[in-house]
């Protein structure tokens, strides 16, 4: 994109500013309005602020199935500055608008920022925890620029009160604040992690307060700009702090004050025309360095409005903004004639403090350029991808074509790759919103939710959007079938029987290790490890020689299965052997060329996972469990990744399980009274000891009955979104988990039998079979698998057992008939 210079010699309004790079749009990133509706109403409190007045913390927070908004109300008769109070409203799935918290008196000026942090995060309880950033006078109403006692509402989501806890903020001694508090805040949901700050009124610097994970007030400070900046966006990840604030002051001009008075008659003109960009890279034990002057456009009257802040996993801060050239038709006429004024939408990228990419235009509109024009934006952040990170910029754009006003809303894909807008059909676009942002505590996500006004300032809006996107590794990657059975083969069967084995339609198989006894007898390690034998590497060479020596070409996608059997240890003791034999097999696994580990964690021998029957579970208190569990989970894979470093750890059942039996048909269960609540916790470890390329996957066994296209649909979902309520960490399980279908033929076999001649007595025709196989394929992410009892695909008689000629030729069709879909098997 080519931009002229102005004819007067000024400062290029674009100077720098590269057209975004577009793309092919991922044919899968198309929203769908789900939820359009109104919230609440705020009459004009008159005080200088207004219900979105603090655009840069946000306003809306998603926990899991539930959506909360901080909306003001102006209280009837209260005298301003201090006359409004906050509520906070709740939505639960598709229900209505619930009003859940106000307090009595209406002491501030301000709406309150609002964050959540999800109940895995050390801060949290099991259910979450909402913060509420309040700012209430402590002078006489209608005392104006009066003292404040800035602070936060703690709101425990399992409690189950709406009494929230007082949380006093230590602030730097001397900090000044007042009614004017332009406040930020930021939560980084992964690790229950919390940055406030408020202004100083006396020295203008923003002083900020960082809480950390174990809910302590670990550092405060000052953060200086090189004039009063406000309306800042922060934003924590991994205790690193970024904040971006725009700079507010009076006119400093003086010929273009006098020239405002007289065309406004106001005394006093604000202008936003420096632009700072801050950051700590660990607020903990670092305070914020220099801030950045971004951009500046001082010299030609400009204006700009900072609107957002993203940060990557890998420590990008992507910024958004909008800049305008001169500020309005009146100063251009006088001051700046034939100067076109444009506004653009602008991204730009940082790394370590330092400016990595752009600015680039998202969008540019205006005197010479598209009759529409940007107005304000919010990025948002989709589930990641087999190409990296989804980010979005979601924005407004207005203007008039034929004499028709337009006023429309778009979602931009940033990443992994920009491509062309699509518009978001809202019946009412928003003209100002807050998206559920990661910087606010929400988890990334397919849901995009608005909250904001259309038009009519006084009305507070709500819109839910579905963004039907692309899965990890499934848009022209290949998909893969595993067999898994009664029929399970050791290394020693899968050197003498490849021929046969390659010649069904899997593309790999789950299989076991033997190893020989001291007495001679044959033992299964797959089925000791998880206890107080450490095994050796040297009884389980036999095996892997088998393993290498297996002459597999196209099954080559099998995994070592490890148990968790024979569990005759509690969680406290010691885990030596159990963090020996995991990483023992993992080694296996790798030198066999396997691709992975299958990781079974059904508790075939003791409750593992079921709090209630722990050891110490009476003097033990759920807490301490979980954490101890999710420490393990941690070790356990750390072991499996010393072993095999990159590998693929292929889960029987990841977070669906938990989350099934916690939700049960949407009826709230605690962890704490499932058999397999403790799975939770030992996924959140799993997950947060992921390093490079390891993946996890779900092969959520639930589906094994699923016959219709619509349970797979709905699994997904489930399993992709539903369950981020649950999860530690849902930017990073986003990252590396990847979601699979489990298909059992002989389904119900012991209460319906397995006919070979007549297929209607079992609970799978051929026919049903390949449908459910088809739709399973159409859903997961790479891994489907099929289970099986009574039909042996494979035996040592070198063929099938009890497996109808009809069966196998519903699962080679059903490949077939995906193939054009999802790619063939790899080669």
């Amino acid at each position: 994109m080519q931009h002229k210079n102005c004819r007067n010699g000024l400062l290029v309004f674009l100077a720098g500013l590269t057209g975004w790079p577009f793309g092919q749009a991922s044919p899968g990133d198309y929203p769908a309005v789900e939820v359009e509706e109104e919230v609440a109403r705020c009459a004009p409190p008159n005080n200088g602020a207004g219900p979105l007045w603090c655009y840069g913390a946000p306003l809306l927070a998603r926990q899991g199935e539930a959506v909360f908004a901080s909306l003001m109300e102006t209280g009837a008769g209260v005298p301003p500055l201090s006359n409004t109070r906050p509520r906070l409203f709740r939505k639960r799935g598709d229900g209505p608008w619930e009003l859940v918290y106000a307090p009595e008196g209406f002491r501030h000026r301000e709406p309150c920022p609002l964050v959540g942090l999800a109940g895995g995060s050390p801060a949290g309880s099991t259910g979450g925890a909402l913060f509420l950033s309040i700012n209430p006078s402590t002078a006489p109403p209608g005392t104006q620029y009066g003292p404040c006692d800035p602070q936060l509402l703690k709101f425990d989501l399992a409690g189950g009160s709406w009494q929230p806890e007082e949380v006093k903020p230590p602030w730097p001694a001397g900090a000044t604040f007042t009614d004017h508090s332009y406040r930020g805040l930021a939560a980084d949901g992964g690790s229950g992690e919390i940055l406030l700050l408020n202004i100083d009124a006396r020295k203008s610097d923003q002083v900020w307060c960082f809480r950390d994970g174990a809910g302590k007030w670990a550092r405060s400070g000052s953060l200086r700009f090189p004039i009063r900046a406000c309306y800042p966006q922060a934003a924590l990840r991994q205790r690193a702090a970024h904040v971006l604030a725009i700079g507010d002051i009076v006119e400093p001009v003086e010929e273009w004050r006098r020239y405002k008075k007289e065309k406004t008659g106001r005394d006093w003109d604000y202008v936003f025309r420096r632009l700072f960009y801050a950051w700590s890279p660990d607020l903990a034990r670092e305070d914020f360095q220099p801030p950045l002057e971004i951009e500046s456009l001082e010299a030609a009257a400009g204006h700009i409005s900072n609107l957002d802040l993203w940060l990557s996993e890998s420590g990008e801060a992507y910024v958004l903004y909008i800049k305008q050239a001169v500020q309005s038709e009146p100063m251009r006429d006088r001051f700046f004639p034939g100067t076109p004024i444009r506004r653009a939408l602008v991204c730009s990228v940082f790394k370590d403090g330092k400016l990595i990419k752009g600015p680039q235009a998202v969008w540019e509109g205006g005197e010479g350029s598209s009759y529409l024009s940007p107005g304000h934006a919010r990025f948002h952040a989709g589930l990641p991808n087999r190409f990296g990170q989804r980010l979005f910029a979601v924005y407004s754009v207005q203007g008039a074509l034929e004499g028709k006003a337009i006023q429309q809303l778009r979602l931009q894909p940033i990443l992994p790759e920009p491509g062309p807008a699509k518009t978001i059909p809202l019946e009412f676009p928003f003209t100002s919103f807050f998206t559920a942002c990661e910087r606010g505590g929400s988890a990334p996500g397919e849901t995009l939710d608005l909250f904001g006004v259309a038009g009519n300032g006084e009305i507070l809006r709500y819109a839910r959007v579905r963004i039907s996107s692309a899965r990890p590794a499934a848009r022209g990657a290949a998909k893969k079938l595993i067999e898994f059975g009664w029929d399970e083969p050791d290394p020693a069967f899968l050197r003498e029987h490849a021929k046969e084995m390659e010649a069904t339609p899997f593309d790999g198989c789950v299989f076991h290790i033997n190893y020989k006894k001291a007495d001679g007898g044959a033992g299964n390690f797959t089925w000791e490890g998880w206890g107080k034998r450490a095994f050796t590497a040297a009884e389980l060479e036999p095996a892997l020689e088998d393993l290498k020596a297996a002459p597999l070409t196209r099954l080559r996608h099998n995994f070592l299965r490890f148990n968790t059997t024979p569990a005759d240890l509690d969680w406290f003791d010691d885990f030596a052997a159990i963090l020996q034999n995991a990483r023992l097999a993992a080694q296996v696994a790798r030198e066999g060329k396997a691709a992975g580990l299958l990781f079974d964690i059904e508790q075939y021998n003791a409750p593992l996972f079921d709090y209630r029957k722990q050891r110490d579970a009476k003097t033990k208190p759920w807490p301490e469990y979980a954490a101890q569990v999710r420490k393990r989970g941690r070790e356990v894979l750390e072991a499996f990744q010393e072993g095999y470093p990159d590998l693929t750890v292929f889960l029987t059942f990841g977070y669906s399980l938990p989350w099934h039996q916690s939700r049960s048909g949407k009826t709230a269960r605690p962890l704490e009274e499932c058999s397999y609540g403790l799975l939770a916790p030992f996924l959140d470890g799993l997950v947060e000891a992921c390093r490079g390329k390891t993946r996890l996957v779900d092969g959520h066994e639930l589906s094994y009955a699923y016959k219709e296209p619509a349970q797979f649909s709905q699994a997904y979902h489930a399993m992709r979104e539903e369950a981020l309520a649950m999860v530690a960490d849902p930017a990073r399980y986003a990252r590396v988990f990847s979601f699979a279908f489990g298909l059992w033929m002989d389904q119900d076999w012991r209460r319906k039998g397995w006919s070979v001649e007549n297929f209607e007595k079992n609970y799978f025709t051929p026919a049903a079979f390949q449908k459910a196989v088809g739709a399973a394929f159409d859903e997961a992410d790479e891994y489907v698998w099929i289970y099986t009892e009574t039909p042996r695909w494979w035996t040592a008689a070198g063929k099938p057992e009890k497996l109808p000629q009809a069966y196998v030729e519903a699962v080679v069709q059903a490949r077939q008939d995906t193939k054009d879909r999802w790619g063939p098997a790899e080669k």
